[in-house]
């Protein structure tokens, strides 16, 4: 338009202004084209990693790029045209890792991740792609790669906080192996009976010719109980009460909450069933507790709750809502077989007063055993 109204009015400033446009735009054409043209093999070159793949929401990861081409190193580009690699990783509920970096100008550069307000979760590529553009912003070019599997390429870990909370232990427990020392071979050794996940090698198989019956030596460690806890976590979070922001919060709560619970029972005890919102109960020892609960994501629509097998203390968490009727913790309580202690864990006083709206609806149900509040 410049180089038009340059010509026709004989304006030197304007015609010379249009025609410094136009010669850029179509330098930028041509470049761009130019330099994509090896775009695919490029981009097939650069690899990278996260290091850890696991953290905690304290210790940020790096990003390591590297070539596996070195030719692509010293690749001789266009003045002008920038090129970036763009990676986004998400978790199921919409936390974001973003990055938007120049491509590595040796083998190996290793760069720090930045890491969002709230990063507990599990994160999968949602976007990995590379970017060129002129630095006139007349073209953009995105290169995607294609995606492999969908394992998770970071996966943060909640860390323990300090709730001061101890809920009632009215149900559930373990099952201990109440049994007496016997003193029946010629050394007096105490003994006790076998249990199964006894070590076989340990059965003092002189005294089973004697007595018919299966023994290993008191001194050695029995095998850990059987935990009769489950441990569950409804991540709903009503959209009419939380913002997406506020769903991230409410959902690390919850979590922080069953870290600190899941770490008292499992302090004497070998194992803890636990599940959440969309997820299978899974046995959970104690080293792996806030490595499964780096999972738990919140949801706008409340995934059915895995049903806990019966005769167990169910402990389970959720946040306040306003409808109480067609969820999925109303759904659970309909076909669970076990007693259950509900805990809602609330970030204000007014949530805390709708939870007790909600306790008159839950508090009779006959699978009901307590319902207690937690506000943090």
């Amino acid at each position: 338009m410049a180089l038009v109204i340059g010509v026709v009015r004989h304006e030197v400033v304007l015609t010379l202004l249009g025609i410094g446009g136009l010669a850029g735009f179509f330098y930028g054409v041509v470049s761009l084209f130019w330099v994509s043209w090896g775009m695919p093999a490029e981009l097939n070159a650069l690899h990278w990693r996260i290091l850890p793949e696991e953290t905690d929401e304290a210790h940020p990861p790096q990003w390591v790029l590297t070539w596996t081409d070195e030719k692509k190193i010293k690749k001789v580009g266009f003045p002008g045209i920038t090129k970036r690699y763009h990676l986004v990783l998400a978790s199921r509920d919409g936390r974001s890792i973003e990055v938007y970096a120049s491509l590595p100008r040796e083998k190996e550069e290793t760069r720090d991740l930045p890491f969002p307000t709230r990063p507990r979760g599990a994160y999968e590529i949602k976007k990995e792609e590379l970017v060129i553009y002129d630095f006139l912003g007349f073209w953009e070019l995105a290169f995607p790669k294609r995606k492999g599997e969908s394992a998770p390429a970071l996966l943060v870990r909640p860390l323990a906080r300090e709730v001061a909370f101890s809920p009632p232990f009215v149900v559930g427990g373990i099952r201990r192996r109440e049994s007496k020392t016997v003193q029946k071979t010629e050394d007096l050794t105490d003994h006790r009976p076998y249990v199964p996940g006894d070590d076989p090698r340990r059965i003092n198989w002189k005294l089973y010719g004697h007595s018919r019956e299966l023994f290993v030596r008191k001194e050695e460690t029995e095998p850990p109980p059987q935990s009769e806890y489950v441990l569950l976590l409804d991540t709903y979070a009503d959209p009419s009460l939380y913002s997406t922001e506020a769903m991230w919060s409410r959902t690390d709560r919850l979590v922080y909450a069953a870290l600190g619970l899941g770490r008292e029972l499992l302090e004497h005890r070998g194992s803890l069933l636990m599940g959440y919102s969309g997820g299978a109960l899974q046995m959970v020892q104690k080293n792996e507790l806030s490595y499964y609960l780096a999972f738990p994501y919140g949801q706008r629509e409340g995934q059915d709750l895995p049903v806990p097998p019966p005769d167990k203390g169910v402990f389970l968490f959720a946040l306040p809502r306003r409808s109480v009727e067609a969820t999925a913790l109303t759904a659970l309580l309909t076909r669970c077989q076990s007693p259950v202690q509900l805990i809602f864990v609330c970030g204000s006083p007014a949530e805390e007063t709708l939870a007790r709206d909600c306790q008159q609806y839950y508090a009779p149900h006959q699978r009901m055993a307590h319902v207690s509040f937690l506000t943090f």
